[in-house]
């Protein structure tokens, strides 16, 4: 890659700022992070804490059949465990390196992260997570071992699956455009493409039921805005689904609502696809004081029936 003259500045330089800023999600280990629990939270606000011990976690997310959920505990080594809903039963998933933003298969079956065990090894030990990481999956039954699913320049990390599971959508963290939102087909020669790839941080994605649309965050506007795309057309066109800033957004899976993140107001939108795109109006769920995430992903996940969120707080 050719840079200006006029600037002296490494890709590793650029692409650590991005990181760090322009995409707002660091991916550098957590120091020291802060115990929180897991709780339910209705579409009135009420909270009911789940059995689990407190614990620094990150990003849960409810597995297809609604009985379990799979979180990142975080730390220097942070690592993906699964929580059993109805025994509250924590089990560990991953081990080795540092492993974080965990996704389940849409069939349940395997688990995916991004993790850094592919990353150079220094005399202290692998090098950091934000250094070098890519896709990985595993069964979550322990019936096989790890398979690497990206290998690219740049760094990567797993965001959701189309609902029929033939298509994973991955993001790239690169050095003159930030975060980009690219496709990983799951059967065949498993050649990636790029969905969006501009100047603007893009992240927080999901997909309607049908498959037909996109939804993703972006800093086009000059602040994070929620926005649908058609699909697979590559970002041909969008339109606007937040009015006042929007991020960590939610599709639900019965495609019919969109959730997302205002301050601390919790927002859902009605959106119909079928056979042309209405959005409907935002609508304010509701306000409270739960763990947000620094970036684009989102710190919470919906119930399969779209009644719950699972979302967290700091233990005072």
């Amino acid at each position: 890659m050719r840079w200006p003259t006029t600037i002296t500045v490494t890709a590793l330089t650029i692409a650590t700022f991005l990181m760090t800023t322009v995409s707002g999600l660091a991916q550098r280990p957590v120091r020291n992070p802060a115990n929180r629990i897991m709780v339910w939270v209705d579409r009135e606000g009420n909270v009911e804490p789940l059995k689990a011990p407190a614990r620094p976690y990150f990003g849960p997310r409810i597995s297809p059949d609604g009985r379990q959920i799979a979180i990142e505990v975080q730390g220097d080594q942070s690592q993906i465990w699964t929580y059993d809903i109805a025994s509250g039963k924590m089990t560990q998933v991953t081990f080795q390196d540092s492993n974080r933003f965990p996704l389940w298969s849409p069939d349940g079956k395997r688990m995916l992260f991004g993790s850094n065990r592919i990353g150079p090894m220094t005399s202290s030990g692998r090098a950091k997570f934000f250094e070098k990481h890519e896709v990985f999956w595993k069964p979550v039954d322990e019936s096989g071992e790890s398979e690497q699913l990206t290998d690219q320049d740049y760094r990567h990390g797993p965001q959701t699956f189309s609902p029929d599971g033939s298509l994973l959508s991955f993001y790239e963290i690169h050095p003159s455009t930030g975060r980009n939102i690219w496709m990983l087909p799951i059967n065949g020669d498993r050649k990636p493409w790029v969905y969006l790839n501009t100047p603007s941080a893009e992240g927080g994605v999901g997909f309607s039921a049908d498959g037909h649309w996109f939804a993703y965050t972006s800093l086009i506007s000059g602040r994070y805005e929620v926005y649908i795309s058609p699909f697979p057309h590559r970002a041909t066109s969008r339109s606007r689904v937040s009015t006042n800033g929007g991020t960590e957004m939610r599709w639900a899976r019965n495609g019919h609502e969109l959730f997302y993140r205002e301050g601390n107001k919790r927002m859902v939108v009605q959106v119909s696809t079928d056979p042309l795109l209405i959005i409907g109006k935002p609508q304010l769920l509701f306000e409270g004081d739960f763990v947000t995430s620094p970036g684009t992903r989102a710190n919470y996940d919906v119930t399969p029936d779209g009644q719950r969120l699972i979302m967290l707080q700091e233990v005072k």
